[in-house]
């Protein structure tokens, strides 16, 4: 058992998803999932930007960047061969943003609990918010407005043409 505070308790039905990074196990809400789709899809961008944006994807005529991440969660500048997947995410800025993937599962039809971080685990510029425990594991819960913040998602919509109003529109 976790100790530290407990957030949540119940049973849920298919509300989580896990996906890997490396060695890294996280969580994150179904419903700030915008789509999955296949890295194959995906072709690396020919220009260098500061973004640390390695592609994009294009949602109603809005480019989506990708991001690739370490299982330290530092910024990658090319997408590893084991990265087979993208999640596309939504965050509270209205900016969809995503990051690859090795693998993605979904948590139903089982009882989970959500905790506190433990002190030791707080840290600054973590997108990792709480822990979610299931009866045989733990997994970090992330905030997608959080793991944008590290991801630098601003500076991508700074630097393309894309418009806040525009994504808005497009997501409405």
């Amino acid at each position: 058992m976790l100790n530290g505070s407990l957030i949540f308790s119940d049973y849920q039905d298919d509300q989580y998803s896990v996906f890997t990074i490396d060695q890294l196990k996280l969580v994150v809400s179904r419903n700030s999932i915008l789509s999955i789709e296949t890295i194959l899809d995906l072709e690396p961008l020919q220009n260098e930007n500061n973004s640390g944006c390695l592609s994009e994807f294009i949602i109603n005529n809005i480019s989506v960047p990708i991001f690739g991440i370490n299982d330290d969660l530092d910024l990658l500048r090319s997408f590893p061969a084991s990265r087979r997947a993208c999640l596309l995410l939504k965050s509270d800025s209205g900016k969809p943003f995503g990051i690859a993937i090795d693998t993605i599962n979904t948590l139903e039809n089982i009882d989970i609990s959500i905790h506190e971080l433990p002190g030791f685990m707080l840290f600054d510029y973590s997108p990792i918010t709480s822990v979610l425990q299931t009866d045989e594991k733990f997994y970090g819960l992330i905030d997608n407005s959080s793991l944008a913040s590290l991801l630098n998602v601003d500076i991508y919509y700074d630097t393309t043409k894309n418009t806040q109003s525009e994504l808005i529109a497009s997501n409405a």
